[in-house]
C-alpha cells in the first residue's frame, strides 16, 4: 500500500541524509552538561519527555529503544523528527528520550516538544521558525473529567419525557 511506501521511504530518507556542516557547537551560556547535552522537557495529554540532545550523526533513541522501534508509524516518527527537519539539522544532532505516561500520540508530541525547546536552546536562532511551525507552542488539550452523575463527560442517559 501508499502508506508501507511512504514508511520505507521515510526510512531510506532518515538513514541516507547527512549534514554537510561540522557537529554544531552550543550557544554561549547555554546549560550544557558533563556529556555535552541539552535538557529539555516536553509534555502533551498525560505523558512527559525528558529529552537529551547532543551533537552526534543522528540517532534518535526513546526509552533506550531505536525509535524506529518504539514509534511503529510514520506519522509518530514524523511528528517526533518535525523540528530537525524544519531546521535542517537531522543528521547533525543525536536525541535521546524518556517518556512515561499517555500514549503513542501524547508520548511523540511530547518528545517533539522537548526536541524543539533543547534546539532553541543550543541554537537561539532556530527560536523564530520553531515558534512559526508551531514547534514551541504547548498543546494544552487535556480529557476532561467524568461528571458525577453523567455516563461520561459530556453524555447523559436518554431523556424519556414518560
Amino acid at each position: 500500500s501508499w502508506a508501507v511506501a511512504r514508511l520505507q521511504e521515510m526510512a531510506e530518507d532518515y538513514e541516507k541524509f547527512q549534514v554537510d556542516q561540522v557537529s554544531p557547537t552550543p550557544a554561549e551560556g547555554c546549560a550544557v552538561d558533563g556529556r555535552g547535552r541539552v535538557f529539555a522537557i516536553g509534555r502533551r495529554k498525560s505523558s512527559s519527555a525528558q529529552v537529551w540532545l547532543s551533537a552526534g550523526d543522528g540517532k534518535v533513541t526513546v526509552n533506550g529503544r531505536a525509535f524506529q522501534d518504539y514509534f511503529p508509524t510514520w506519522h509518530m516518527r514524523q511528528r517526533v523528527l518535525a523540528p530537525l527537519w524544519d531546521t535542517d539539522t537531522i543528521g547533525a544532532f543525536d536525541v535521546h528520550a524518556t517518556v512515561a505516561g499517555g500514549g503513542t500520540t501524547g508520548q511523540s508530541d511530547a518528545i517533539k516538544l522537548g526536541v524543539a525547546r533543547a534546539l532553541q536552546q543550543w541554537d537561539p536562532g532556530f527560536r523564530p521558525l520553531l515558534k512559526r511551525e508551531g514547534h514551541l507552542t504547548r498543546d494544552s488539550r487535556v480529557v476532561e473529567e467524568k461528571k458525577a452523575g453523567l455516563k461520561k463527560a459530556r453524555k447523559a442517559k436518554t431523556w424519556v419525557k414518560r
